[in-house]
């Protein structure tokens, strides 16, 4: 099932209760991914996408079959139909929500950044405790320990 592998790109059906609006599902403790949806949060309009930390209670119900460790290899991104986008098909679709970035999304499906998107967010996805405390900072003691 999809909660077997840590994707970093793709859509899968989920086993969820319905939502009214996309869940992006990141991890809570990574200084850079918190550093990324107080951005997100800054320019979309609210209501359009809500924000669940891969650690929470609220995970575990909305996506009950995605294992912790898949979780926390990609960012997830649950749909209002039920689907579970991850890795850089989640980020594609969430760029769309950004005013003034859809831009964005569109050239990363694209060749050459659709070559390169995938691996680059592996590689980021990967480190990004480290990755963390060089860009941001850390904030917490916890929030750049070495992620799996």
């Amino acid at each position: 099932g999809f909660a077997d592998g840590a994707g970093m790109g793709g859509i899968r059906r989920a086993f969820t209760v319905s939502v009214d609006a996309k869940v992006l599902i990141y991890d809570g403790k990574c200084s850079l991914c918190l550093r990324a949806v107080a951005w997100l949060r800054a320019r979309v309009p609210a209501g359009r996408i809500l924000y669940v930390p891969c650690q929470s209670e609220e995970r575990a119900r909305l996506v009950p079959g995605l294992r912790e460790e898949a979780c926390m290899a990609s960012v997830h991104l649950l749909l209002e139909d039920g689907r579970l986008v991850t890795g850089t098909d989640a980020l594609c679709v969430v760029l769309r929500e950004v005013p003034g970035r859809r831009w964005m999304a569109t050239a990363l499906k694209w060749p050459p950044f659709s070559w390169v998107a995938p691996g680059l967010y592996r590689v980021v996805a990967r480190h990004r405790g480290a990755l963390s405390a060089f860009l941001v900072g850390c904030v917490d003691e916890n929030a750049c320990e070495k992620t799996r």
